[in-house]
């Protein structure tokens, strides 16, 4: 029976494990959760708390982890009361780690954990019976950055879909997107 054994491994050789390197494109939607936004809009404020985003990413996957560095346009949002106008607009830069749960050979989910260094710009005008002027505020730090997403390899390219979270100081941006990567 041993020799059977033998003869049916050479038969079906094991997969190779997933290794390499990849690029990537994803786009989406941003939304901010921050208190000063929600202040303003019970005031009477009119705010957009959602905005158009992107990232681009390249990555090393060995197996079921990856190392990630990415840049993400998270947006800008605009808000409006009698007088003033304002927008603010966020972009990072990422380093991640990614844990993968393969459920078949195309198929997976993972989670993701890592650091971002954010840029952060507000600009507010405003004119009046009194007075017409602007003004401009901008910030910078490193916070933590997590999320989920599932992907469908497609030989040389992956689709994915995932949902993040950045921490910038006192707001959350959370960024739901989809997009392929590239294998080389």
């Amino acid at each position: 029976m041993a020799p059977y054994a033998l003869a049916n491994t050479e038969d079906h050789p094991r997969p190779k494990p997933v290794e390499d390197v990849y690029i990537g494109i994803q786009a989406g939607q941003s939304s901010v959760d921050w208190d000063i936004l929600d202040q303003a809009q019970s005031q009477g404020a009119s705010v957009d708390k959602t905005a158009f985003a992107y990232k681009l990413y390249t990555g090393y996957r060995y197996k079921n982890a990856a190392i990630e560095f990415g840049y993400s346009d998270l947006g800008t949002i605009d808000g409006n009361a009698p007088g003033i106008n304002a927008e603010a607009e966020a972009d990072t830069y990422s380093l991640s780690a990614i844990g993968f749960i393969p459920m078949n050979n195309e198929l997976s989910f993972h989670a993701k954990f890592g650091f971002h260094a954010w840029d952060y710009t507000e600009r507010a005008h405003w004119s009046n019976a009194f007075s017409k002027g602007s003004a401009r505020y901008s910030d910078s730090g490193k916070d933590p950055v997590y999320g989920i997403g599932a992907m469908y390899d497609l030989g040389k390219y992956r689709f994915r879909l995932e949902a993040e979270r950045y921490d910038i100081d006192k707001a959350d941006i959370d960024f739901i997107s989809a997009g392929f990567a590239y294998k080389f």
